[in-house]
């Protein structure tokens, strides 16, 4: 797809603030996908070249809070596959629906996504008491069905990822701000994979 320079500069400033977005909070592909549907990609192209540079600010963000010793391992490391599995689900159904039906589902997520941004239920500290086994398995649960959600769509799972972080895994919110990156960039570049085998993804 040929674009022209002003198509340029939108997708860098979009870029630049989605990126910030992601990494201090969630929601930046609220800006990034559908900017990419107004640029003229179908919409199962648009959501699989969308995640490109999720990867790219993941892995960053990932770097930034190891280096200030804030990275939170042991619960990713619980999660991580769940949430993977997930998201090949939900890639494969993403890349099986038509046009029309994956723009109705992305106007929902984004009003939805927008509900959270203005109450963002994610600023209250989680009380730090021991993690049981039966949160584990409810966490494990909970993150198949984000991975699902972000492999489909993407758009918010960020939120949902900190918020059960927060309230099942009883992490804070700067921990579970690095649970969100960190299986963030795993399971979307996953479903990139998925997205890129069925010819999903665009290099311009």
């Amino acid at each position: 797809m040929e674009l022209e320079l002003w198509a340029y500069i939108v997708i860098f400033v979009v870029g630049f603030f989605a990126g910030v977005i992601n990494t201090v909070s969630a929601g930046g592909s609220l800006l990034t996908l559908p900017m990419l549907i107004f640029l003229g990609l179908p919409s199962a192209e648009a959501n699989g070249t969308n995640r490109v540079a999720i990867v790219v600010q993941s892995l960053s963000a990932v770097l930034a809070f190891k280096r200030k010793g804030k990275l939170e391992t042991k619960v990713s490391s619980i999660v991580a596959l769940p949430a993977i599995i997930g998201s090949i689900f939900g890639a494969m159904a993403a890349v099986s629906i038509s046009d029309a039906l994956f723009q109705l589902i992305l106007a929902i997520t984004m009003i939805v996504t927008i509900v959270f941004i203005v109450w963002d239920p994610s600023k209250r500290e989680a009380p730090g008491v021991m993690l049981s086994s039966n949160r584990k398995v409810l966490g494990m649960i909970a993150f198949f069905a984000i991975g699902f959600y972000g492999g489909f769509i993407q758009v918010g799972a960020g939120f949902y990822i900190v918020l059960t972080a927060m309230l099942i895994m009883q992490l804070s919110f700067i921990h579970a701000n690095s649970v969100k990156v960190m299986i963030t960039g795993l399971y979307i570049f996953v479903s990139l994979l998925v997205f890129g085998i069925n010819g999903e993804v665009t290099g311009g």
